[in-house]
């Protein structure tokens, strides 16, 4: 890696960029060749050479060290971009070489990472070719694969051409006579000039194939993609009664509930009722086989009671146990009604995973019943008028933090207001709350899904970090200490303090590979361990670890002053 690019990557990614390289030429050139460890030629280019990034520099340094066939890997930075070139050599020249662009981002860095795989897999197959260990073209012509579409340079008599491969919408997969050439739309690709069968695949859609010859006046095929369709008759429900909500198809409103309407699959569906937005996921109603289906919705209790009042948005606060009523209107204790639904659970396994850690992949699709959720955290006022009093208040047998480190003792005054999170608690203790008030604590899928509340981006406010402000205390802005609860702004499904002030305890035993053998259907976790799952982070986190993804753990017995819960009910 050259320069700034040295920067960019962890030296976890640069070394599976190396095994992505050397697998491919491991499976294509199998036992033919024999492949250098990095180690191995780190040594030799340190006793032989400076490294080479000039042309023609790399085929005299096999020359010298006495090497039949290399391929080098070069990433740079230059312009905002990362730009990554893999170039194979003989002892007199280039004989191949890939060059791929992407945005220096994590994002960009996956994408490199994916279209290094397809580049090295061209690129050793016109290496093998070339080597006699495929079967290339006519006798009398230099060898090039006969199948495989190539990119950048070749000595081939055929002529190549750039080809921009796009498609409505963008994002599908291109695949040429049959060998996966673009990951996603648009993109670029050299290819030889004869006909070629090329096929499109998006999710949620028809594969549409055509048939194209590419010229230097025809070198761009753009195709459309005829989305997957099902007619819904979609209504909602508040408390068993139907009410109206605007249904929104890619965020425009095209009527109210009860409606039957036909909608592409793909499409972005939500309902909006009383200003609460509501994400429905289509693939839970409906596939490709499906052309009618009947929805119902569960819509929040805005009152808390069943009677719709705009007025009075919780009429019912005389009954609420503690008389303190959150920044929404609503009583402390309150519950947010969170619909049926599927989402994607965990971080995509991308080639550079660098949002996200191991025991978040691999990211999978989980389907949920309806349920209940607190709005916000247990508070102490709460937790006392239930259990008699606030447990480990002055028994210095706490985890508090220190500013440097963390250490048993009691918890400071500011921990201690009426309407502060319930903390120091033990996962025994928060689960005997819940069931006393005839609920439990969420399973971390519950937990994912209704912090998301229809979001798939990095946080639940977005993807960029500064939305955080807005929805969460943690270290930047907290002042090392918890905060009232539903101070910040609530979620898309009325949830407050679901990302910051306080970690809250999941029911789940802790599975660090659970996601590899979790069901779809209202996963429950691993079926034994030592610990259980904490999520959403706490006034300590750095804003990594108030990902929506993020999970983490801790013995059943901890008791932290950045620990706490909420409880959720069962639908009916």
């Amino acid at each position: 890696l050259k320069g700034k690019a040295k920067e960019l990557f962890s030296p976890e990614e640069k070394e599976f960029l190396s095994q992505v390289i050397r697998g491919q030429a491991s499976q294509i050139l199998g036992g033919s060749v024999n492949i250098l460890s990095q180690a191995s030629y780190k040594k030799l280019v340190r006793a032989n050479s400076e490294g080479c990034n000039e042309a023609g520099c790399f085929a005299g340094f096999l020359a010298e060290i006495g090497v039949d066939l290399g391929v080098q890997p070069v990433v740079s930075f230059a312009f905002g971009k990362l730009n990554l070139t893999l170039e194979a050599a003989d002892k007199r020249a280039t004989i191949a070489s890939r060059t791929l662009t992407a945005p220096a981002t994590s994002e960009g860095k996956d994408k490199l990472g994916e279209e290094a795989q397809v580049a090295a897999k061209e690129l050793f197959t016109e290496v093998a070719v070339r080597m006699g260990i495929l079967q290339g073209t006519a006798a009398g012509k230099p060898l090039v694969s006969p199948s495989m579409p190539v990119q950048g340079n070749t000595s081939s008599d055929d002529d190549v051409v750039t080809v921009s491969f796009a498609s409505e919408p963008s994002g599908a997969k291109v695949l040429v006579d049959g060998v996966e050439t673009c990951p996603a739309t648009p993109c670029k690709r050299s290819i030889v000039s004869k006909k070629h069968q090329v096929q499109y695949l998006l999710e949620k859609s028809d594969p549409v194939v055509a048939s194209f010859t590419p010229t230097p006046s025809n070198n761009e095929l753009m195709l459309s993609l005829k989305p997957w369709m099902c007619t819904l008759t979609i209504s909602a429900q508040q408390a068993g009664k139907m009410v109206s909500a605007e249904i929104l198809v890619d965020e425009l409103v095209v009527g109210n509930t009860p409606q039957k309407m036909t909608i592409a699959l793909r499409s972005k569906v939500a309902l909006r009722y009383e200003g609460i937005l509501l994400p429905m996921n289509l693939g839970a109603y409906a596939n490709g086989d499906q052309k009618d289906v009947e929805v119902q919705i569960p819509l929040p209790d805005l009152d808390n009671d069943g009677v719709p009042d705009k007025s009075d948005k919780c009429p019912n606060a005389k009954e609420d146990r503690n008389g303190i009523a959150d920044t929404d209107g609503c009583p402390d204790g309150s519950m947010a009604a969170i619909p049926a639904g599927c989402f994607l659970m965990g971080t995509k396994s991308g080639f550079f995973v660098s949002e996200g850690e191991s025991n978040e992949s691999p990211q999978h699709n989980v389907c949920l019943s309806a349920f209940s959720m607190d709005k916000t955290e247990v508070t102490r006022s709460a937790y006392r008028a239930s259990q008699g009093r606030n447990p480990h208040e002055n028994d210095a047998s706490c985890y508090v933090w220190d500013g440097k480190a963390w250490s048993q003792g009691n918890l400071s005054s500011n921990f201690l207001g009426d309407d502060q999170p319930q903390v120091c608690v033990d996962w025994n203790q928060a689960k005997a709350y819940c069931e006393s008030q005839g609920k439990r604590l969420p399973t971390e899928a519950e937990f994912e899904y209704a912090n998301r509340a229809g979001s798939t981006a990095k946080w639940q406010c977005g993807n960029d970090e500064s939305c955080l402000d807005r929805i969460a205390w943690y270290n930047a802005n907290s002042k090392n200490q918890t905060h009232p609860v539903g101070q910040k702004q609530p979620n898309a499904w009325g949830l407050f303090d679901m990302t910051g002030n306080v970690w809250e305890w999941m029911g789940d035993w802790y599975g660090s590979d659970y996601y590899g053998k979790s069901p779809g259907q209202d996963p429950k976790g691993a079926a034994s361990g030592s610990s259980r799952v904490r999520r959403g982070g706490s006034w300590l986190s750095y804003p990594a670890g108030m990902r929506s993804a993020d999970r983490s753990d801790d013995g059943p017995s901890r008791r932290y002053s950045s620990l706490g819960f909420r409880c959720v009910s069962s639908a009916p």
